[in-house]
């Protein structure tokens, strides 16, 4: 077994100023994911699903991650792959999410015209997917900037929309 790296405060403060300097990066990645309406329950346009799959390996390369690729099954939406190998030694870390989101549901109960255009009140992002998928993948992106291990990352999107008992 690795033994963990030990705590280095200069290294977390090194990691939040990096991140303090990118934030509005950060934040226009998140925005663009959540562009995209990709749900993937039956009825839906499933070529939004495969956007938000071919969005998540662009943002996996433009972090550096090497084998990126979308992978497909018959039957499934496609996956999202990519892996990080560069830290000899360190432990794998293997990041998992979903790409595709919820139906936005009655648009005359968002308080906002459309769901899946992002909207900042108050400190705060509101749209569609911002809270679970899309927050994952660019808080994904935000860590293997950051982090040292290596990293296999595996994002999906769900067989079915529908939440299973």
């Amino acid at each position: 077994m690795t033994t963990p790296a030990p705590v280095d405060d200069k290294a977390i403060e090194k990691a939040l100023a990096y991140h303090g300097s990118h934030q509005a990066d950060y934040l226009e990645e998140l925005k663009k994911l959540v562009r995209n309406p990709s749900v993937s329950f039956e009825g839906f346009d499933k070529e939004q699903v495969r956007r938000s799959a071919e969005a998540t390996c662009d943002l996996m390369r433009r972090k550096g991650l090497q084998k990126v690729q979308m992978l497909e099954m018959p039957g499934a939406h496609p996956y999202a792959y990519g892996e990080w190998t560069q830290a000899a030694g360190r432990p794998t870390l293997l990041l998992y999410a979903h790409h595709d989101v919820q139906p936005a549901g009655e648009k005359e109960k968002w308080n906002q015209p459309d769901p899946f255009e992002p909207v900042e009140r108050e400190g705060r992002l509101f749209a569609r997917g911002v809270a679970a998928s899309r927050t994952e993948l660019s808080a994904s992106s935000l860590g293997l900037t950051l982090d040292r291990c290596t990293h296999r990352v595996h994002y999906k999107a769900r067989r079915r929309s529908r939440l299973q008992p």
